[in-house]
């Protein structure tokens, strides 16, 4: 499959925000509007099914995506991000047992769980953390 966004351009990351919740994806917007200095191409889907259709067309530079959503949970799309498109990371969301998503996701190189509730500076610190591991 394809390889991860291309990054030559000067604008921000190619982020895919997917949760069941539409609510929930406008928060995680507004959060990304100053990360980095902003300038984020930041696409939506409604479950993990809708977000590989997005991603067979467009591949991106990050994924966040909820653990609990209908049709296909955030781990299964997370597992298969990894497999299709390597390298790409995934931010795992949860309000749901969140020791046992860690453990799952821990699964995943690329992955990385952020328990709900949580605030923009948290998922700020989450995404630096997974996109600059040894910073």
């Amino acid at each position: 499959m394809d390889a991860p966004a291309d990054r030559s351009e000067p604008s921000g990351y190619d982020i895919l925000v997917v949760d069941d919740n539409a609510e929930m994806r406008a928060y995680i917007r507004h959060c990304l509007r100053d990360f980095e200095g902003g300038g984020h191409r930041i696409r939506e889907a409604a479950d993990g099914q809708e977000a590989l259709d997005a991603l067979a067309g467009h591949p991106c530079d990050l994924v966040i995506t909820d653990v609990v959503m209908p049709r296909m949970d955030g781990l299964t799309l997370g597992r298969l991000v990894s497999e299709h498109y390597p390298g790409v990371p995934v931010l795992f969301i949860t309000g749901e047992a969140p020791a046992d998503a860690r453990r799952r996701a821990a699964r995943l190189a690329t992955g990385t769980v952020l328990p709900k509730p949580f605030n923009g500076r948290k998922l700020c610190r989450a995404l630096d953390h997974l996109l600059h591991p040894h910073s």
